[in-house]
């Protein structure tokens, strides 16, 4: 179709046709409409009347002057004049009436021709004509959407396209410019328009249609454009229709740089108007169709084609082919994504090639990598499985054999290869050299990358001003992954500036941006965009969208900038103003494909939902019950890992940091691309992690089945690179604000700590020490409250320290200064002695360490004060008196300053982090009898009874009530010395009572199922009952005699009946008290085989609990009638089958039972312990976890079953018995060192 419209248009008008048509498809054209262009409306039916030219009008308004229309001897020379001289006879009110009158506006509709001018892309529609033709004609544009200007005014809220009326408009907005005196005043009056109309000619190509070439408005807008710009800076202007305009009106128009488009020279135009600009709108479109590269690339003719056994030939072929559409490559920054997958479809049918380069003759070689290179990195995809290809092609040549030495390969000096074409083959080179470099730091091949850049240092006069601007982003990214501040600030000030390349600038930016310097950020951003828009304006867009697309992604890059600032200046509204800036344009570019924010939105779709495991074959289970079907994967191609990869390249072409300061890019795409890629390309993941800064996503990423599959020597190698790129970073520490993390140091004192954490539960015990240096230092330093999650840290160092270690270090960790005074620092800076956890029962078996005795006398006297310090100060004190560390003087001298604060109501030590049971095995002077105090405060000191506090809001406890804990560990957890607290039968008959007001008052909560925000007042009052089965366990029924009275055995009955009805387990309460109550006899066998066997955690734990107070009953085989072997065959067999369902308490359960009941044990439970101790040696291993299994369970199991092991390895050991091979497994475990630390540290080592 539109082939044939061009063949209607001779060569002397395809010359400006092109020209108009290649501004007005890049977005620079704009089109003024005359009065002639409505004659094009279509009539309707009743009407008669028709749209007046400048004649027809003028003889209107003379008639309305001298009552009869001009004869052929009367003549006026100026419609505009008559028009003033109704206005001075009739009024301004006539003058308008005949104008409404005789433009036939509403009698009219727009024509097809108003609508093909409409849908074309036109920057403005500016017209003087009255009616409303063209607005009307919009209803049936889908193609865009115009805003109608119809006075000054309206010019400032207004948004492009617009259809601006010059001269006023239908109905009844005035003035309608007709007077003489209205164009002498216009230029004043409307000043906003005729500037409107000289900008929109300085940066677009003005088309003028409906004109005559001697109207009164095309002559008046043509002298104020020439007043104004003046004649010889005056832009060219295209007047187009059918005209017959003799020499002189041509010249005329020529002299006023206006170029006559006369469109009557045109086969089958003749004398129609109309046809005249059909024929121009339909040229317009044929260069639509022709220009478009939107569909870049088209299916290649080999993409489904093979060469028989030929792969030369072939890889030939295709090198042709893929250079056409290469070089046919429209320069989007980054390829759109549906294109994307067009271009991978047709290189993926080739790729294999690539396998068989090595037969080629030079440079096919290195030509098709070059091309197939280009297409990854126009796909964003990674070449990192290709390095030894790319290593071996780059290596086969030598293009600067005067500078650079290369082994054994060709140069330009060789006679067999000086035909060769060297200046392509030297470009080439370089390009995949940059690539080879830049796959050798996402790699984390440092040493081959330095290798790459040592040789670029070589090169660097041969070089390209782009691939210098390559080359100095590519070292800042690798001084950026590798955490050096100060080297990436040096490589910014290496880095040469030049203006003519706004998107590398851009990048430079990006980098100034991530580092902290967001203003000179800001503002090379915005001298980037100014440049690429002036570079816009003087090329169109046609067919190459490379300034398009810099300016829709350096513009996303900037608001992401001013973002960050207006964040930081807390100006939360200017945030919303800065993306409204750029909105509009975003809209327009939108048509070449330049959507940053579909780009974004697209990898967030795809990256935002939890990784989908790959494997080569997955079950699906079938319809029909009991079948399985198995799909086989052939492909090979984690689809996840290449999304996740080609975002971390997709935000690197753009220069776009994951954070800036407290504002983030696209979180959610970027911590699902950490977890795709973490065990792929570990270190660009782990940098990655670092920049974007976030301590949430580190969880998410450095999990416990990832740091499981970590080698310990890798692991001890990022401590030591985390280690020093603090201590480089301190200085820029001490500068950063730690709120509004306004450098790259900030960010890396927030992140690291909680890295180092995470990585330190696996490493050696050097690196341990090392860390242990590190936290001295950050508890030392001034610039401590700027670093993040050191609680963590510290908590964790010290837990995966084995207790010989711990003791060792004592005198070490003494040296950390005590943390106290600002309550945030002392919460985040926790002192390293809370977390001192050493079994007492081997410290006898460790070398003696000496404490230095100034350390304890500085610490007594600290415990002196009144604040934070006595408590972390009494606190270190007692660790030492515990592992038996201090003489006999600072043992008096602690009793003293610890007794010497005295709370007035329980007249224990105050100011301390102690329970009160803690004083109960510490020092104290003969007069102060603890026992006596603790017993005096328990049973004076109400129960929290809910219903009788005076505060009628709940508070949520989750269970924890310190009372109820001081009643239970001062009783039981002292029970293997002599400072226990005996109880006697009336104090536990109190206790007793107590417990059962404070169970009749509250037990009405338990059926609490009134919904609240976050929390269920039945489960919180289900937690804090458990402390009730606990006491009665515990306290109450080991002092009670047999023969306690009946009524007290009713209440105790009762309370057992109705703990079932609120299903609160209580088995062990049952069982512990079965020799006074003899109702528990008949049943507890049945109820622990119940429970046990039930899939309901806390029955089962109530259950193994109630084995083990079965077990402290002198002869309770008797009492049930049952073996009580049999009972222990319960636990036993949940270890053999490794039931899931509470196992860690089973474990822990039968662990006891060895340690303080060892005389049950016989070869059946020993037997069914080995064996699931066998199968849990690989079971608990995270390498062969389930899909559907938490790893934190397995590593559960896996303490657990360690520590059982240790604990039947010493039973063994004491029989003088062989150790069984699984124990010896068990002990291998513990002794690996790639083992986590909590599982090694279940072998106590002496």
């Amino acid at each position: 179709m539109y082939d044939d419209v061009i063949k209607e248009i001779p060569a002397e008008l395809m010359l400006y046709l092109n020209e108009i048509a290649e501004r007005l498809w890049s977005g620079h054209a704009a089109v003024m409409v005359g009065a002639g262009f409505s004659k094009n409306a279509k009539k309707g039916d009743i009407t008669k009347k028709k749209f007046l030219d400048w004649t027809q009008l003028g003889n209107v308004f003379y008639e309305k002057i001298y009552g009869t229309r001009p004869n052929g001897e009367q003549h006026y020379l100026n419609v505009l004049k008559l028009a003033n001289e109704v206005q001075a006879a009739f009024g301004r009110s006539v003058l308008d009436q005949i104008l409404r009158s005789q433009l036939p506006d509403k009698e009219y509709k727009p024509s097809e021709l108003h609508i093909k001018l409409m849908e074309l892309p036109w920057t403005d529609v500016f017209t003087t004509n009255y009616d409303t033709l063209l607005e009307r004609s919009c209803v049936n544009v889908t193609s865009q959407k115009f805003d109608t200007v119809i006075c000054k005014e309206d010019l400032v809220y207004s948004e492009k396209p617009r259809i601006i009326k010059l001269h006023g408009s239908f109905p009844s907005k005035r003035p309608f410019i007709i007077t003489e005196e209205d164009y002498r005043k216009y230029p004043k009056d409307f000043a906003p328009f005729v500037n409107t109309v000289q900008q929109s000619l300085l940066e677009n190509t003005l088309c003028l249609i409906g004109f005559s070439g001697n109207d009164p408005n095309f002559l008046q807008w043509i002298g104020w454009i020439q007043d104004n710009l003046g004649k010889e800076n005056s832009p060219k202007l295209y007047l187009i229709g059918n005209f017959s305009l003799s020499d002189a009106q041509k010249k005329l128009l020529e002299q006023r740089n206006i170029i006559l488009l006369d469109f009557s020279v045109c086969h089958g135009v003749n004398s129609s108007h109309e046809k005249a600009l059909e024929l121009f709108f339909d040229f317009l479109y044929s260069k639509k169709k022709i220009g478009n590269n939107l569909e870049w690339p088209k299916e290649e003719q080999l993409s489904h084609k093979t060469i028989e056994n030929n792969p030369i030939n072939e890889i030939k072929l295709v090198i042709r082919e893929w250079e056409v559409t290469r070089e046919n490559y429209p320069n989007w920054v980054i390829l759109p994504e549906d294109r994307r997958g067009v271009l991978w479809e047709n290189t993926n049918s080739s790729s294999y090639l690539i396998y068989s380069l090595s037969k080629l003759d030079a440079p096919d070689d290195l030509k098709f990598l070059f091309e197939f290179n280009w297409r990854m990195e126009r796909c964003l995809y990674p070449i990192n499985n290709l390095l030894g290809i790319y290593e071996k092609v780059i290596d086969r040549y030598n293009p600067f054999p005067n500078v650079l030495s290369i082994d054994n390969s060709i140069t330009p000096q060789d006679a067999e290869y000086k035909t060769l074409p060297w200046p392509e083959i030297e470009q080439k080179w370089l390009e995949l050299l940059s690539s080879l470099m830049r796959s050798y730091r996402e790699e984390g091949l440092i040493d081959k990358w330095n290798s790459i850049d040592g040789k670029f240092k070589i090169l660097y006069k041969f070089l390209s001003t782009e691939l210098v601007a390559k080359l100095s982003y590519e070292r800042c990214l690798c001084a950026l992954f590798l955490l050096k501040i100060t080297e990436v600030k040096d490589r910014i000030k290496e880095w040469p500036v030049n203006s003519s390349l706004p998107l590398w600038e851009a990048k430079r930016a990006g980098i100034l941006a991530e580092i902290g310097d967001i203003n000179a950020a800001a503002k090379l951003l915005e001298q980037s965009l100014s440049n690429i828009r002036k570079q816009l304006n003087l090329s169109p867009v046609s067919n190459n969208y490379l300034l398009v697309s810099q300016e829709s992604y350096v513009m996303q890059l900037l608001d992401y900038v001013n973002c960050s600032i207006e964040l930081r200046n807390y100006n939360f509204e200017g945030q919303n103003e800065n993306r409204k800036r750029f909105n509009e344009r975003w809209n327009n570019l939108k048509q070449y494909k330049c959507d940053p924010w579909n780009e974004q939105n697209l990898f967030e779709i795809k990256l935002g939902h939890k990784p989908v495991p790959s494997s080569n074959n997955n079950k699906k289970n079938d319809f029909d019950i009991g079948r399985v079907t198995t799909i086989y994967n052939f492909n090979n191609i984690d689809d996840e890992a290449l999304t996740a990869y080609s975002f971390l390249r997709y935000c690197e072409e753009l220069g776009t940091p994951f954070r800036i300061q407290n504002t983030f890019y696209s979180k959610k795409a970027v911590k699902g691309t950490l977890k795709r890629i973490v065990n792929k390309l570990p270190f660009w993941a782990f940098a990655t992690l670092i920049r974007l800064g976030d301590v949430k996503v580190v969880s998410n990423v450095l999990d416990r089945e990832y740091i499981y599959k970590m080698d310990i020597s890798g692991i001890d190698l990022l401590i030591d690179n985390y280690l020093s790129a603090i201590e480089n970073a301190f200085p820029d520490i001490a500068l950063g604000n730690r709120f509004k993390k306004d450098n790259f140091a900030i960010v890396l004192a927030s992140v690291i700590p909680e890295i180092l954490s995470r990585l330190c539960v696996k490493c050696s015990d050097n690196a341990r020490f090392k860390l242990l240096d590190f936290l001295n230092r950050i508890y030392l330093s001034e610039n401590k409250h700027k670093f993040k999650k050191i609680f963590n840290l510290t908590k964790r160092l010290i837990s995966s320290l084995s207790d010989k270690k711990q003791y060792e270090l004592l005198p070490r960790l003494l040296k950390f200064p005590i943390v106290y005074g600002d309550k945030f620092i002392e919460k985040d800076f926790p002192d390293p002695f809370y977390f001192i956890s050493i079994n007492n029962e081997f410290k006898g078996n460790f070398a003696k360490i000496k404490i230095d005795n100034s350390v304890v006398g500085e610490l007594i006297e600290k415990i002196k004060s009144n604040n934070s310090e006595r408590k972390i100060a009494t606190m270190r004190i007692e660790k030492l008196y515990k592992l038996d560390l201090l003489n006999k003087e600072q043992i008096e001298a602690f009793s003293c300053t610890l007794w010497s604060q005295i709370d007035q109501n329980s007249h224990f030590p105050k100011n301390t982090d102690f329970y009160k049971f803690a004083f109960l095995d510490l020092p104290h002077s003969e007069t102060i009898k603890p026992e006596k105090l603790f017993k005096e405060y328990i049973l004076k000191e109400p129960f929290p009874i809910q219903d009788l506090s005076k505060n009628k809001g709940i508070s949520i406890t989750n269970g924890n009530i310190p009372l109820f804990d001081e009643i239970i560990q001062g009783t039981k957890k002292l029970s293997l010395n002599n400072n226990y607290i005996k109880w006697s039968e009336d104090e536990v008959l109190i206790i007793l009572d107590k417990l059962i007001k404070w169970w009749d008052s509250d037990k009405h909560y338990l059926k609490d199922d009134t919904p609240r925000m976050l929390v269920s007042l039945s489960d919180e009052f289900h937690n804090r009952f458990m402390y009730l089965v606990d006491i009665l366990s515990n306290v109450i029924a080991p002092v009670l005699s047999i023969n306690i009275n009946e009524e007290i055995k009713k209440n105790i009955q009762r309370l057992f009946k109705e703990l079932n009805e609120y299903e609160i387990p209580c088995l062990q309460a049952k069982a512990a008290c079965l020799q006074f109550i003899d109702d528990n006899k008949k049943n507890i066998y049945f109820d622990i085989v119940n429970a046990i066997t039930s899939k309901n955690h806390s029955r089962i734990v109530d259950a193994s609990y109630a084995i083990i107070k079965l077990c402290g009953i002198t002869n309770i085989s008797d009492i049930l009638k049952v073996n009580i072997n049999d009972i222990l065959y319960l636990l036993s067999q949940q270890v053999k089958w490794r039931r899931r369902e509470a196992l860690v308490s089973t474990l822990n359960a039968i662990d006891i039972i060895i340690s303080e009941y060892s005389h049950y044990l016989d070869e059946k439970l020993l037997s069914d312990l080995l064996i699931g101790l066998k199968y849990l040696c690989d079971e608990s291993n995270p390498v062969y976890i389930e899909v559907d299994v938490d790893i934190l369970d397995i590593l559960s199991y896996r303490k657990s079953s360690a520590h059982l092991a240790f604990t039947l390895f010493q039973y063994f050991s004491n029989k003088k018995e062989d150790i069984p091979h699984i124990i010896i497994d068990w002990k291998n475990i513990c002794f690996d060192k790639n083992e986590f630390a909590e599982i090694r540290n279940q072998w106590i080592k002496q």
